[in-house]
């Protein structure tokens, strides 16, 4: 086993396969970079494309692999789009990537004349971005000892940093008893970026709070049936505002790629209360009017029947 660093990858040569590993990859850590790390067999490499750097030029190491087409004219700013190619700044020493280059040609050569065609070969495709927020998710979830409702919506996050990760650590100890987590966002209140007060959206199976870093209790309440509304402007700080009869909650800074599927629960749950609120109005009218003898008993149930029957 030969390890190459090369800027801030690292290339595990093994006598079977190559591994990829971005180091540092989102801060998550050694754990989350070794669950993010591609695993390459020797054998679904078909063509190494190297060019060392220069004074001022930035060179790559680029691995065409299976059946993939080789690029049309290689460039260190197309190596910079393709999954496969690593980047050599031409700041950086490549000692290291010159020695891999030439080692995998030779690896290449003898199996391309043992008969290992690389199209045949199984190799780990690259994950998409959200793919690899969501494993780092996950590993900066493990060791907090979270509720399953608590983990099972923070896994809809992109990332979890350590106040993010202590306010969810302390959510579970702010719920009423029974209370189930449906969906949680991260963000910030008073300010327009997350890290001027880091703040976590919880929408639950009675109520919406919010909760921000170090604080003790909810720093927002609005019961469920109280919802009017929700306005959401996504966006690289985005702002959410959730409507409640007697005040708006707001969260900028938003975690969108999980503020998407909070958002449509809470639209559905405000047109729920809406419709309640209207049935409930109906019904108080409907009384006033049977204590008045305009309706009778029979009149009044029937009445009754029909409004909650078409709000079913």
């Amino acid at each position: 086993m030969t390890e190459y660093v090369v800027g801030g990858t690292v290339l595990d040569l093994r006598p079977d396969c190559l591994v990829i590993t971005n180091r540092g990859l989102f801060g998550a850590g050694e754990k989350s970079n070794a669950l993010l790390a591609r695993t390459i067999p020797l054998g679904a490499i078909r063509e190494v494309l190297h060019r060392e750097r220069g004074a001022v030029k930035d060179g790559y190491l680029w691995l065409v692999l299976g059946d993939e087409p080789a690029p049309d004219k290689p460039s260190p700013l197309k190596a910079m789009e393709s999954p496969n190619a690593v980047l050599i700044n031409s700041r950086k020493k490549a000692k290291a990537a010159d020695e891999l280059a030439h080692l995998l040609r030779d690896i290449v050569a003898m199996n391309r004349a043992s008969g290992v065609d690389p199209a045949s070969v199984d190799y780990d495709k690259p994950r998409s971005g959200e793919e690899i927020l969501a494993a780092s998710t996950r590993v900066s979830l493990e060791g907090l000892g979270l509720r399953d409702d608590v983990a099972e919506a923070a896994s809809a996050l992109m990332n979890v940093s350590k106040p993010f990760g202590r306010i969810l650590t302390a959510l579970s100890s702010m719920l009423d008893p029974g209370e189930q987590v449906e969906a949680l966002t991260t963000g910030a209140t008073g300010g327009l970026l997350a890290a001027n007060a880091p703040t976590v959206l919880v929408l639950t199976d009675s109520r919406v709070l919010t909760v921000r870093d170090q604080a003790s209790a909810p720093t927002d309440i609005l019961k469920r049936s109280d919802l009017t509304g929700v306005s959401w402007q996504a966006g690289p700080v985005g702002r959410l505002d959730v409507l409640g009869a007697a005040r708006t909650i707001t969260l900028r800074g938003l975690d969108n790629l999980a503020t998407r599927p909070m958002v449509e629960i809470l639209r559905a749950a405000a047109n729920a209360s809406r419709v309640q609120s209207d049935a409930i109005t109906d019904i108080e009218r409907l009384v006033a009017l049977r204590d008045a003898g305009a309706l009778t008993p029979q009149e009044f149930e029937t009445e009754k029947a029909r409004v909650l029957g078409s709000r079913d």
